[in-house]
């Protein structure tokens, strides 16, 4: 409905000679003749933006789209259609970059960046294929005596000739071209296939943390996923440990507490990841079933600087006290951060302090020894 309604109101604007049409998905294709400068078209984009501005009321709910707009001129961008497609969706890619409800032309600039993300999503999609994604781990410790008290895994790629590439890099391209599915599938497998090894090896008894990308949350299939990867490992729910940032969830509350529920009801342990950084309301808090609170290392940075560096990382751990979940710091590099963290009675922290993200072989000679 939502669709069908902003094509009518993209179609009601038009002239007779312009042509609207859906591309596909919540994509519009908007193609008018007789341009004679740019500044035409930057006003039809114009005019589409005010189009939308107002909220769509559609089955007694109001909804507000933001739209991002690409264009490209004939002959000066492409000389055919699919050029000037092409070159429309790169420069609508950088409008959404840009924050949304905004229009770009596209540039020579724009178009190398979209070659080297067409090549970037070509590699990615043969590295799940040839195996070239794999998994580290970072240990988390409790601060009151040091034992390991859970493992985070963490996302790495090695490209045959690039490399290790870091997620920052290629996740990025994997939410825009939806391969995050296919990806997030095989960590999940990956990571209970480890538990599993590590249970039956060293008797590890700590839970392992996977991230959810918000594609993945969003779907609806995460607790079966999550469900049907416990148990063709023959895990119980505790031993995974779930983690979602504070966007994921706040876009659609009823639908993440219904997911949140779902996961806690097969046992499984959630955290709620870069606490602080993002769309925190205490109003929200306190009804999602959540476990955890990660603070985030960017507030973990600044606990040795001067005045209030401290009083974010106070604040969470307070909070997390009151709302009986534990917390965990992200990112301690220093004896002082350690040691700012355990006066403010934080349970736990991960870090290059301890342990950088290693593989699976490096980190079983300690979990054998300081796993809680």
């Amino acid at each position: 409905e939502v669709l069908r309604s902003v094509a009518r109101r993209l179609h009601g604007g038009m002239r007779p000679t312009d042509t609207v049409g859906r591309l596909g998905g919540d994509e519009f294709l908007i193609v008018i003749p007789t341009i004679r400068k740019a500044a035409e078209a930057a006003a039809v984009a114009d005019k589409v933006l005010a189009q939308l501005a107002a909220p769509f009321a559609i089955g007694g709910r109001n909804f507000v789209v933001s739209p991002s707009i690409g264009i490209s001129l004939f002959p000066d961008d492409a000389e055919d259609a699919e050029g000037l497609i092409r070159c429309a969706d790169i420069a609508m890619y950088n409008a959404k970059d840009a924050g949304r409800n905004a229009y770009r032309f596209v540039t020579r600039e724009m178009g190398a960046r979209s070659r080297e993300r067409l090549d970037l999503e070509a590699a990615l999609r043969r590295a799940l294929q040839n195996g070239e994604l794999f998994l580290v781990s970072q240990p988390q410790l409790r601060i009151s005596d040091d034992l390991v008290v859970g493992v985070e895994a963490l996302l790495r790629w090695r490209h045959p000739e690039a490399g290790l590439i870091m997620p920052n890099r290629f996740l990025p391209v994997a939410e825009e071209t939806g391969l995050i599915q296919a990806i997030g599938d095989w960590v999940l497998d990956e990571v209970c296939a480890q538990v599993r090894r590590w249970r039956d090896q060293i008797g590890l008894t700590v839970p392992i943390a996977v991230n959810v990308s918000a594609q993945q949350f969003r779907d609806g299939q995460l607790p079966a996923k999550v469900a049907a990867a416990l148990d063709r490992n023959g895990l119980q729910g505790w031993e995974l440990e779930i983690e979602v940032t504070e966007g994921t969830l706040i876009d659609d509350v009823p639908s993440a507490i219904a997911t949140l529920r779902a996961l806690k009801q097969r046992g499984c342990l959630i955290a709620l990841d870069d606490f602080g950084t993002g769309y925190s309301s205490l109003n929200y808090l306190h009804r999602f079933p959540i476990d955890k609170l990660k603070i985030d290392r960017s507030f973990i940075h600044d606990l040795e600087q001067d005045g209030a560096g401290d009083s974010i990382p106070r604040a969470i751990v307070g909070l997390g006290r009151s709302l009986g979940l534990s917390v965990v710091a992200e990112g301690v590099e220093t004896e002082a951060q350690l040691q700012l963290l355990r006066s403010l009675k934080c349970e736990s922290f991960q870090g290059y302090l301890f342990s950088r993200p290693v593989l699976a072989e490096e980190l079983e000679p300690i979990l054998a020894l300081r796993a809680a």
